[in-house]
């Protein structure tokens, strides 16, 4: 290269804007990573359990065993020394879908005398109309997220089974035949 025609540099307005395009994509990245590191953080685990009857935490079904609860950890005596944990054993399946509840009737009644004086006598069973309610626009952001209830082992003891749920507590889940633990205080 000769010296009378150095290399040409951007000006610094583009160098600028270059810099800025590299940061702006740097952020995007790094977002991405963080979503994908979401959804896999909360989908890796195996599906291992399922509850007993959906809709209630009372009982659970872990490989063909019904375990019942026992009671919090933390209370009735129910230790993290008695019960430590020992490994993660995977998620209790989730219902696919919530629970539905029938509309409420009212049943037919007798008039009182303050309805025949008004006038206003029903007549029949009736029932009462199903609203559905949409939610604004953004209503899902703050809406509950679904959470993965994880399943430990007790260390040295297959007749027990530490659950942790949605408040973050941990609750001890005894086996089918096994004797309720916080009965025994």
């Amino acid at each position: 290269m000769s010296k009378k025609h150095p290399p040409k540099q951007p000006s610094p307005a583009k160098r600028s804007a270059i810099l800025y395009l590299r940061v702006f994509g740097a952020f995007i990245l790094l977002g991405l990573l963080i979503a994908v590191l979401y959804w896999w953080g909360y989908h890796s685990y195996p599906d291992v359990a399922e509850w007993a009857e959906p809709g209630s935490h009372d009982a659970l079904v872990y490989q063909g065993e019904t375990y019942y609860l026992s009671g919090q950890i933390g209370k009735n005596g129910l230790t993290k020394s008695k019960y430590p944990i020992d490994e993660l054993l995977g998620q209790i399946k989730e219902e696919e879908s919530p629970a539905t509840t029938e509309p409420d009737t009212t049943t037919e009644t007798e008039p009182t005398t303050e309805d025949i004086e008004t006038g206003d006598e029903s007549e029949g069973e009736t029932e009462t109309e199903i609203e559905s309610v949409i939610p604004p626009a953004g209503a899902e952001f703050f809406q509950d997220d679904k959470h993965t209830h994880i399943l430990y082992s007790v260390e040295k003891n297959e007749n027990f089974l530490i659950l942790s749920e949605k408040d973050g507590k941990q609750y001890l889940y005894y086996k089918e035949g096994t004797p309720n633990p916080s009965d025994s205080k």
